[in-house]
């Protein structure tokens, strides 16, 4: 299990690469919104995993996938949109991420 992020250092590193820089920075931060779900692994299917991923990217290839596993029955639309209530709180964690615009994603794509 990953250990919570501190946001201090976190923030701290992203001034100091500001004043390296000597502009603003942004740090993007990876490993995937649905690393921040406890027990994961154990408890869920890949692939609904893997379809969270898809609608958090939202690059277009992507969203015809996730359109794609629905259309055949490869995902269980209504667990990945529970999976996704279940990580939803825990998105502060990864800055790169806009938990609204992700939100919208499933409403809209899994209905």
């Amino acid at each position: 299990m990953r250990t919570r992020a501190d946001a201090e250092r976190i923030n701290a590193f992203i001034r100091e690469l500001g004043r390296a820089a000597r502009a603003p920075a942004r740090l993007h931060l990876t490993g995937g919104a649905t690393a921040v779900l406890e027990g994961w692994r154990a408890t869920t299917v890949d692939i609904d995993i893997h379809l969270l991923s898809k609608l958090e990217r939202a690059f277009d290839h992507d969203l015809e996938d996730v359109r794609s596993m629905i259309a055949r029955g490869l995902v269980d639309a209504v667990q990945a949109r529970e999976l996704f209530g279940r990580i939803e709180p825990e998105l502060y964690r990864f800055p790169a991420i806009d938990p609204a615009s992700f939100r919208a994603r499933v409403e809209r794509e899994l209905g």
